[in-house]
C-alpha cells in the first residue's frame, strides 16, 4: 500500500528493506580443525560462496587455511555472503625437512644381542643352502 494508507484488520502488509551492504557471515571454526569435505559442507550450508580449493603443502584433504580476495581469513571474521570463499586444503605432500628416512637391516635377537645377517646367513641358519632341504623353505629368522 501507499505512505499513510490505511490496511483492513487481518492482511498481510509485505516490506522490502533495502540495505546499503551485503550481510555477512563469521567464518566458523574449520581452519586446522577440519577435512574438506567438512568445511565445504559446513561452508556451503552457512550460505558462503565457495571457490576451487588451493592446494597446500600438507596432510591430505586437511584444511589449513582460508582467503578471500587474497586476504587470509581466521576464525569468527565477517565475510561478506557475496565475496568467494578459498579453502587452503593440503596436497598430500610434506616439505623435505618432515620427510623420515627409513633404513633396512636385516638381523636377529639372540638373548638381547643383535647380529647383522645377509640373507645368505639367513639360508645357512635355515638349512636351505645345506642341501637337505628342496630349496623353497624359509630362512629361520
Amino acid at each position: 500500500p501507499d505512505a499513510g494508507s490505511k490496511v483492513k484488520t487481518g492482511r498481510t502488509v509485505y516490506l522490502i528493506i533495502n540495505s546499503d551492504h551485503t550481510p555477512s557471515i563469521a567464518l566458523p571454526d574449520i581452519i586446522d580443525n577440519s577435512s574438506i569435505r567438512e568445511a565445504l559442507a559446513k561452508l556451503k550450508a552457512m550460505g558462503f560462496k565457495v571457490g576451487d580449493p588451493q592446494l597446500v603443502d600438507g596432510e591430505k584433504d586437511w584444511v589449513y587455511g582460508v582467503t578471500v580476495r587474497g586476504r587470509q581469513m581466521s576464525t569468527g571474521d565477517r565475510i561478506s555472503i557475496d565475496d568467494i570463499v578459498i579453502v587452503q586444503v593440503g596436497r598430500g605432500s610434506t616439505e623435505a625437512a618432515d620427510s623420515l628416512e627409513f633404513l633396512e637391516s636385516e638381523g636377529y635377537y639372540d638373548d638381547g644381542y643383535y647380529e647383522e645377517i645377509t640373507i645368505d646367513d639367513a639360508y645357512d641358519m635355515g638349512g636351505a643352502s645345506s642341501g637337505s632341504g628342496s630349496g623353497s623353505e624359509e630362512p629361520a629368522l
